[in-house]
């Protein structure tokens, strides 16, 4: 569950940095599209390389256009038969999309609560109120145990066709968009909350 201060700060972000980019809380870095990702590499070394959008993230509707459309069907009939991949095959779209019109790699901002950070959503259930511990012991908490339990976990069962998704997605990155291959890294902002909570980001800096 995405936190809701974390949430408000990431909308205004991206409101701030135009429709045209991703605000979003799931970090990956990807050296290469042949090698696989990592979700750990982010963690510590506080960069990542792109943004799991359907894990939660801020991106304008007509890049869901552009992902139905036929320069991806390949993929998508790929990720539609395994049921994976569409958080890797929509970092494309938009990768794409944005590059073919700027030349230039889109704009991305991932934020994550810092070491201070005040959270506006508890999970513990002495901290919430009844209904929002009825709501989280009914929905949430047998999801989470769902996949503690690795039983009906979806990346589970489907991680094994993964690398055929990125594999297929490198094949189109090197008729396309050859500077995907290797996407670059972005420096992850830590977000504190702050007096007026307005969490506006004021600079974007890209690890070299």
């Amino acid at each position: 569950v995405i936190d809701c201060g974390l949430m408000a700060a990431g909308f205004e972000n991206w409101k701030r940095l135009g429709k045209d980019s991703m605000v979003g809380f799931e970090p990956r870095y990807i050296e290469d599209w042949s090698k696989g990702y990592s979700s750990t590499y982010p963690c510590r070394n506080c960069a990542y390389s792109v943004l799991w959008p359907t894990k939660g993230a801020f991106l304008h509707k007509s890049f869901y256009s552009l992902y139905f459309s036929s320069t991806y069907e390949t993929i998508r009939r790929k990720v539609d038969e395994y049921t994976t991949g569409e958080d890797m095959l929509m970092v494309y779209v938009h990768f794409n999309s944005y590059f073919s019109q700027r030349h230039e790699s889109p704009r991305t901002l991932c934020i994550q609560p810092g070491p201070n950070y005040q959270r506006t959503f508890y999970e513990s259930s002495n901290r919430i109120g009844f209904f929002e511990r009825l709501w989280y012991s009914t929905y949430v908490a047998p999801i989470q145990n769902g996949f503690k339990m690795g039983g009906f976990a979806l990346n589970k069962r489907t991680a094994s066709h993964r690398p055929e998704i990125m594999g297929l997605i490198k094949e189109l990155s090197t008729q396309l968009t050859p500077s995907m291959l290797v996407p670059p890294k972005t420096n992850t902002f830590f977000f504190v909350h702050d007096q007026n909570g307005n969490g506006i980001v004021n600079s974007i800096n890209v690890a070299v």
